[in-house]
């Protein structure tokens, strides 16, 4: 039915019969479609019972009326009025859509054709419009245009908070509200915080948006719609006339009176609310509630991505710093084996580059050119899925490295390639060979002086001597006791040097001339009675040291001196200044003795624990001293010379910073 009345009002006017209004009228009564036949000016002739319930009137209301007068709003598109008033004008048929509104204020959309109607002259006497109400056909376009251009706005590349305000600019443009707001939470903060506002260009409004962009948070007032969460459902109310809430009360005195709230949520965890403003009360219709309520999913879906993205990015920036600051080297290679990834510290361990395309090829070969023994290397195929060993590197200098290899899988359990780890072991693999030769050794010295005061004991246990021999053996036994208690008082010491690293040292500004004048005073050489011959300079020096550990260093070199001086010659100490790299003033102490000396190899092994230049020597002695004046020189900021030369003699300086007057 309401197909032929369209085809039939868009017969030719130009060239139609006289038409019989009584029987067009008597066929317009029978269509759900509102149909109006006006006079040549536009008012309303006849009308339908469609059209009366269209527009909220009854029909005997409505007689010469014009629709427009009735029906039209001051957000009905002017464009389309003015197509329409062009074509009543000109008597030509047309079809538009419009935005009217009924008496009851309910605004509605049509599709409306009109259609003129012609005498036999051809000259238009009336117009017949026919209207079908395509509100829910609109709805449904807005809605489906709604979500896929807030869709298109999130998935571009902009600021996260432009493309906030670009949501809420067509939301508010399209539905006709005045103001917009996004309110999020940020974790561990529960409140909701403004993290996007659009508004209409008005004064009044933008004093509103940057009170809400003042906001730390949303206010918590009964009045709020952020006090009210959990938000499952779409809030729609009128303002109240007066509230607590001062953004409430601005927003009124804005002109604003009705407010639409609807959850940024997803998986039943709420983000925030989606919050519009108006200026007049008109309830969303369903289908927008519906739409909006999907677009705060979306919002939802969008800042988790967001914050999911920003947490990753700075955790690949910390493990990046982490990798970078590393001083083991970390390599990756994806399921392709394609070399992807290597740290600074990798290079700077093996010297081997990654370049674009490596593969885990490339990486196995220069790793096997590296080895000391390229032979013995093994595929890292041989440690998968987990597994380590160690290399010998030789880059340019042999070096050992731990190699430790483990796999990476993707969320599905797939394989997603593999993670070398290596690490610079060199220094441990010295320390556990010093530390075994220090043990090895240590049991050795202190054995020799353990087994001398066991015999000779032991004997004067089981045997009888007359009185002079046991004073030869127990004067054995009490030099034999004084150098294992030597021994052990000097390891103590070291080793307490060792750890305390200087922690204990008391400082103090001294004058080294009377520290070694001290020394040397306190000095008793063992059965020798040369004296130490000292130079002391003609002006003072001041020095910043632990004056019981310098003096305990320099007494152990001066002992050293005249030990090693069997055949008598002076043992002279003479002060020296010069000036380091730095130009720091330093002074010395040297100390010169003219003993049997050393040779080249045992100069250089000669601060080494237990070192002794000839252990089957006469000379006793205990191979620590030495390597408890380099400790305590090095913890005093000063430093240790030597020179050697056998049957010559040796001279040891200490270094030390002088102090400026």
């Amino acid at each position: 039915m309401d197909s032929a009345i369209v085809n039939t009002a868009r017969a030719p006017s130009a060239h139609q019969d006289q038409i019989d209004v009584s029987t067009l009228s008597l066929v317009a009564t029978l269509t759900h479609s509102a149909v109006a036949i006006t006079d040549r000016e536009g008012h309303i002739e006849w009308a339908n019972e469609s059209f009366a319930r269209m527009a909220g009137y009854r029909l005997d209301e409505v007689i010469g009326l014009k629709p427009g007068d009735l029906l039209q709003t001051t957000r009905t598109d002017p464009v389309a009025v003015e197509h329409m008033r062009h074509g009543l004008e000109a008597g030509e048929s047309f079809r538009v859509e419009l935005l009217n509104r009924n008496r009851a204020g309910r605004e509605f959309w049509v599709a409306l054709e009109l259609q003129a109607i012609t005498n036999e002259s051809g000259e238009v006497t009336r117009f017949i419009s026919i209207a079908s109400d395509i509100t829910a056909q609109r709805l449904t376009d807005l809605t489906i245009q709604l979500q896929y251009g807030v869709a298109r706005i999130l998935a571009d590349t902009g600021r996260y908070d432009e493309r906030l305000i670009r949501v809420l600019d067509i939301l508010c443009t399209s539905l006709d509200y005045q103001l917009g707001a996004i309110w999020l939470a940020h974790e561990p903060d529960p409140q909701l915080h403004c993290d996007a506002v659009w508004h209409a260009p008005r004064a009044s409004l933008l004093q509103l948006a940057e009170a809400m962009s003042a906001h730390a948070s949303l206010p918590e007032d009964k009045d709020c719609a952020g006090s009210r969460l959990p938000l499952n459902q779409p809030l729609c109310e009128p303002l109240p006339a007066f509230s607590t809430c001062q953004l409430v009360n601005q927003a009124r005195a804005a002109g604003l009176i009705y407010r639409v709230v609807v959850p940024v949520a997803v998986a039943d965890r709420q983000l925030g609310i989606l919050e519009f403003w108006q200026e007049r009360i008109s309830p969303p219709a369903g289908a927008v509630l519906l739409a909006l309520q999907a677009i705060g999913q979306q919002l939802a879906q969008f800042v988790a991505r967001q914050r999911d993205q920003i947490r990753l990015q700075k955790l690949t920036r910390e493990l990046s710093a982490i990798f970078t600051l590393s001083p083991d080297g970390f390599v990756a290679c994806n399921e392709r084996d394609e070399w992807t990834y290597a740290n600074p510290a990798f290079h700077r361990i093996t010297g081997l580059e990654r370049k674009d395309g490596a593969s885990r090829n490339d990486l196995e070969a220069g790793l096997r050119s590296l080895c000391h023994q390229a032979a013995n290397y093994a595929s890292l195929a041989t440690l998968l899925p987990e597994g380590n060993d160690e290399l010998e590197l030789a880059i340019p200098e042999l070096c050992v490295v731990q190699r430790s290899v483990r796999t990476m899988q993707h969320s599905d359990g797939s394989n997603a390639g593999f993670v070398l780890y290596l690490r610079d072991v060199t220094r441990e693999r010295e320390v556990e060979r010093m530390k075994s030769e220090f043990l090895s050794t240590a049991a050795h010295e202190l054995r020799t002086p353990m087994a001398s005061i066991f015999g000779f004991s032991q004997l004067l246990l089981v045997r009888k001597y007359d009185e002079a021999r046991q004073r030869e053996l127990l004067e054995r036994i009490h030099r034999q006791s004084g150098l294992l208690s030597q021994m052990v008082n000097e390891l103590l010491d070291l080793a307490r040097i060792e750890a305390r690293a200087g922690t204990d040292f008391a400082w103090s500004e001294v004058s080294l001339a009377d520290v070694v004048r001290t020394t040397v005073d306190n000095f008793l050489p063992d059965g020798n009675a040369r004296p130490t011959l000292v130079d002391y300079p003609s002006q003072p020096i001041r020095v910043r040291v632990d004056e019981e550990k310098f003096s305990r260093a320099l007494t152990n070199v001066i002992a050293n001196a005249h030990k090693y001086s069997p055949d008598g010659g002076e043992v002279r100490i003479n002060f020296i200044a010069q000036q380091d790299d730095g130009q720091r003033p330093l002074v010395g102490i040297e100390v010169r003795d003219q003993g049997i000396g050393m040779t080249p190899e045992q100069l250089s092994r000669i601060c080494e624990r237990f070192y002794r230049a000839n252990p089957a020597g006469p000379i006793p002695g205990t191979g620590l001293g030495m390597s408890l004046v380099k400790e305590i020189m090095g913890l005093l900021g000063g430093s240790l010379a030597l020179a050697s030369t056998p049957g010559q003699g040796t001279t040891v300086t200490l270094w030390l910073e002088a102090l400026s007057d």
